[in-house]
């Protein structure tokens, strides 16, 4: 395909977008963590319902955090390669779209633990 290669600015616009879905995902990643050992530790103490949604809805968010860094990844190759930068924002575009279709199930999987968490 093309060889068109971004300006500095838009490269920095690029990098930027990598950044923040690297940084989400991390964030997730950390919230995963930390919503398993609460968890667990309801689960320990027997609010074993409370303690088994908690721990699900963790393990849902890794998947969420995999899902976000995806299309980072590309974003960064963008900036860091030469010579395909038009192959490569397709790449990432279309690994953004497929990532957001399934942020919506991941996110309503969440609103579905908290909801049973709320009401048992």
């Amino acid at each position: 395909m093309n060889k068109y290669e971004f300006t500095e600015e838009e490269n920095k616009v690029f990098k930027g977008l990598s950044l923040r879905l690297t940084l989400i995902a991390l964030f997730l990643i950390m919230c995963g963590l930390l919503t398993i050992v609460t968890g667990l530790i309801y689960f320990k103490i027997g609010v074993g319902s409370l303690g088994t949604v908690l721990f699900l809805e963790g393990l849902v968010l890794f998947p969420l955090a995999f899902l976000l860094y995806r299309p980072a990844d590309n974003y960064t190759r963008i900036v860091d390669r030469t010579g395909g930068d038009i192959d490569e924002l397709m790449t990432a575009i279309k690994e953004t779209n497929f990532s957001f279709k399934y942020v919506y199930i991941f996110v309503a999987l969440i609103f579905i633990f908290e909801f049973i968490r709320i009401f048992t």
